[in-house]
């Protein structure tokens, strides 16, 4: 075998596994949202895909050092595709592990850490759900006031019915499949679906009367995992923006 054919076997074997890499990554979330595999196995495709990628990557940049060399640069394009590709796919999952060493492992957060607004109608979805429906306790709300301190309720000069009335239109602005709304209570009761895994995120919204206006709690848990990653915290942070920006 000659070198330049020895060179495009290797460089061929890269480029297909970065691609291997990038499919394994691009199915590993929408199989788990369309209940193709459990959750779980989405999760190791995703580890795989990164070692496939670091793997093509590593080989593709041995192949375009070796072409530029020696004179191959027929091979420096596909060289450079496949080093793009498993980066891409090795350094999706480096940037998740990264930003999780600041994220605490916790999937139940609260803009009322004291007495945070409790489920009722979504009880009967929970009730398998290895997540428990009630609040932790004090090692989560300690948790959440050192990672997401900006986590408030939306205090306002509304009246309940008003409140009630913008927090249920920003839930549906906001994508939320809502499964119990009383005004009398003001009480609202959604479901998320995540975009990437399809996990089941449960929301409670709780409105009630102050001396001036109302205020506006809201809890957001996940029904799976030790780690929400940040999630439920955002979609608090974002809909209290959309409450305060609405009109």
């Amino acid at each position: 075998m000659t070198e330049n054919s020895g060179g495009s076997f290797l460089l061929s074997l890269g480029f297909w596994l970065a691609l291997l890499s990038v499919i394994a990554l691009a199915i590993s979330g929408p199989g788990s949202r369309l209940g193709l595999w459990n959750f779980r196995f989405g999760f190791t495709l995703m580890r795989y895909s990164a070692m496939l990628g670091l793997v093509a990557a590593l080989i593709c940049i041995v192949i375009l050092f070796v072409s530029l060399r020696s004179g191959f640069s027929s091979l420096a394009v596909l060289a450079i595709a496949g080093i793009v590709i498993g980066l891409f796919t090795f350094g999706n999952l480096a940037l998740i592990a990264i930003n999780s060493k600041h994220i605490p492992r916790i999937n139940d957060i609260t803009t009322d850490i004291k007495n945070p607004p409790q489920f009722a109608a979504l009880l009967q979805f929970r009730k398998n759900a290895p997540v428990p429906s009630m609040y932790p306790g004090p090692d989560t709300a300690a948790n959440q006031l050192q990672a997401y301190p900006g986590i408030k309720p939306f205090v306002s000069g509304l009246s309940t019915g008003d409140a009630f009335d913008r927090a249920l239109k920003t839930g549906v602005k906001m994508g939320w499949k809502i499964l119990d709304s009383n005004m009398a209570d003001g009480h609202i009761e959604a479901t998320d679906t995540t975009f990437w895994y399809g996990f089941k995120d449960d929301i409670v919204i709780r409105i009630m009367p102050t001396k001036t206006g109302s205020i506006v709690d809201m809890r957001s848990t996940s029904r799976v995992g030790k780690s929400d990653f940040g999630t439920n915290a955002k979609r608090i942070l974002k809909f209290m923006k959309l409450m305060a920006e609405s009109h």
